[in-house]
């Protein structure tokens, strides 16, 4: 019988229950099941808290997790069908943007519609919004020319 540990640099405390129901978790038990790995439970362990919290998940619990999985794959295959042959204002309107907790550390943050909310709502976000990436005016809309004058080199920024 094994047990998982999973080193967390999340820079807030999660909870029991949001441990219990963590689906990177639940992913984990239902490939060990897979696998036939036997799998007594699941750690996470906070590395800035020197914290840790354990959980289980039941036969029952992995075989519904299963079944969420596959309709999410479903919805997901779905999707991104529509978004290869959609317009792009269709595409916007079926997947306009939501606010998370993973919110402040997205490299999309500096152009995302939602940006002023997300910066008003600091304090609820996992990870510090990196003041560096973030600029004091909302970004200007780039012009065919100045798309023309980009270089491919590799970086991404």
């Amino acid at each position: 019988t094994v047990s998982l540990y999973d080193y967390k640099t999340d820079p807030v405390r999660r909870t029991q229950e949001d441990v219990d129901k963590d689906k990177q978790l639940y992913l984990y038990a239902w490939a060990c099941k897979k696998l036939g790995i036997p799998l007594r439970d699941q750690t996470l362990l906070f590395v800035k808290f020197n914290e840790h919290i354990t959980t289980t998940h039941t036969e029952k619990d992995i075989a519904e997790f299963e079944e969420y999985m596959l309709e999410m794959a479903d919805e997901m295959v779905s999707a991104g069908n529509f978004a290869r042959t959609a317009a792009p204002a269709e595409a916007d309107k079926r997947f306009p943007p939501k606010i998370n907790k993973y919110c402040g550390g997205c490299d999309h943050l500096p152009i995302c519609p939602k940006r002023g909310e997300i910066l008003a709502q600091k304090d609820k976000l996992m990870h510090d919004v990196d003041e560096t990436k973030i600029r004091d005016r909302e970004p200007e809309a780039e012009t065919a020319a100045d798309a023309s004058d980009h270089v491919e080199t590799g970086t991404t920024f």
